[in-house]
């Protein structure tokens, strides 16, 4: 009895992560994508991390830092590596759903601490979207 106990309770602890969006999936896409930003040239790190928010909309958060130091090539690297996202995602065989993932809340660093979000990148989505969670993957579709 106690065996079958415990295999029920395992199972539905892996349901629940998978039905929460930690199971297997997310770590994957997760890995893909920091992989994706990594892959640009001029990234010393990236910490990138796929989350469900309160209303199930699904976002891309974190940070990426670059050895630029001046605002123009920061900017640079930063378009650069949401593009590579979007590759990866494509690539990856993302659906429509994949790439309307919101992605204001990435951020790139500059080697001189210098923090930037999506509006000091695309200042024109801030006149479209009028609020920085709202921006999403496509966005930056080439």
């Amino acid at each position: 009895m106690m065996g079958r106990r415990r295999l029920l309770t395992a199972g539905l602890a892996l349901s629940a992560a998978l039905l929460s969006g930690c199971g297997l999936r997310g770590r994957s896409l997760d890995r893909t994508l920091n992989e994706a930003a990594q892959s640009v040239d001029g990234v010393t790190a990236s910490a990138l991390e796929t989350v469900t928010g309160a209303e199930f909309q699904r976002a891309i958060r974190g940070r990426i830092e670059t050895s630029a130091a001046e605002r123009d090539a920061v900017l640079e690297i930063f378009g650069q590596v949401m593009s590579a996202l979007v590759a990866a995602v494509v690539e990856r065989g993302g659906s429509e759903s994949e790439t309307s993932r919101g992605v204001g809340a990435i951020t790139a660093l500059g080697s001189d601490g210098e923090e930037y979000d999506m509006w000091d990148l695309r200042p024109d989505l801030e006149r479209s979207t009028g609020r920085l969670d709202a921006v999403i993957l496509s966005d930056f579709a080439e």
